[in-house]
């Protein structure tokens, strides 16, 4: 619930409080894929692109879908929004 919930609040424009759920999330579910995917998309909105690229390397260590725009929409099952950002970190990454 909370992870569906941050990705309408990231849709929204409401970064803050898609963090506020994630970090959340990350309680709950350590060191899921997702939850730790879509904290990199919130920091990078919020302009904190140093970390968002950080986190996202490190998802790309563990599996190489992250450099994989069109893996990312079959596997998160993301919409536009959430695909530009991830984008936007691989290029910021590049």
């Amino acid at each position: 619930a909370y992870i569906n919930r941050a990705e309408t609040y990231f849709l929204m424009g409401e970064y803050y409080l898609a963090l506020m759920d994630l970090r959340t999330a990350e309680s709950l579910f350590p060191n899921n894929l997702l939850v730790a995917a879509d904290v990199a998309l919130t920091l990078h909105a919020i302009g904190e692109v140093s970390a968002a690229c950080s986190v996202w390397q490190g998802l790309m260590d563990e599996e190489l879908g992250f450099c994989d725009v069109g893996w990312l929409r079959r596997e998160f099952e993301w919409l536009d929004p959430l695909i530009d950002r991830a984008r936007m970190i691989l290029r910021d990454l590049m």
